[in-house]
């Protein structure tokens, strides 16, 4: 979801749809790992481990229903915040964003670094070449495909990079 727009700044949300049906799907499940412990024989250890699995997926999702993801564009570069985490980059320092294929159903946004021959570790290398991406991954695609926000990010990225 797009929250302000300028041409200097954009700042983007997070879906709550997204977040609230990850909550209440968590719920459901974590109830079955309650169930499980209690109907099932010989089930006790199955159901704590759904319940904790799960569990732990329900309050994630109501942890960022609450302190909803951002993304914030700048002329200066981007900044992303999610469950308590703020992370800043400027265009210079990015290569180009890639869309990754993360699911059947979903993509994620890969981070691309500028990296001549000389600097490039093994495990870096080895990253792109299996991801697509070494510079880890934005948390989350603001309510746009994967594919949209990339080809958005590539944009700005080639607008600013050479202004900061």
């Amino acid at each position: 979801m797009i929250h302000a727009a300028s041409d200097q700044r954009r700042v983007l949300k997070a879906s709550r749809f997204k977040w609230a049906v990850l909550l209440f799907a968590g719920a459901v499940f974590a109830m079955g790992g309650v169930l499980i412990f209690f109907a099932a024989p010989g089930g006790r250890v199955g159901g704590i481990v759904v319940f904790a699995f799960f569990g732990a997926c329900a309050a994630v999702a109501a942890i960022q229903l609450v302190f909803r993801s951002t993304l914030t564009l700048t002329t200066e570069g981007f900044t992303f915040t999610g469950l308590g985490r703020r992370v800043t980059r400027r265009w210079k320092d990015i290569d180009s964003f890639v869309a990754v294929r993360a699911s059947a159903l979903s993509g994620v946004v890969g981070i691309r670094l500028p990296v001549s021959p000389e600097q490039a570790s093994g495990v870096r290398r080895a990253a792109r070449a299996i991801g697509g991406y070494d510079g880890g991954a934005l948390p989350d695609t603001y309510g746009m495909t994967a594919v949209d926000l990339a080809a958005l990010m590539n944009d700005w990225r080639d607008r600013y990079a050479n202004l900061t």
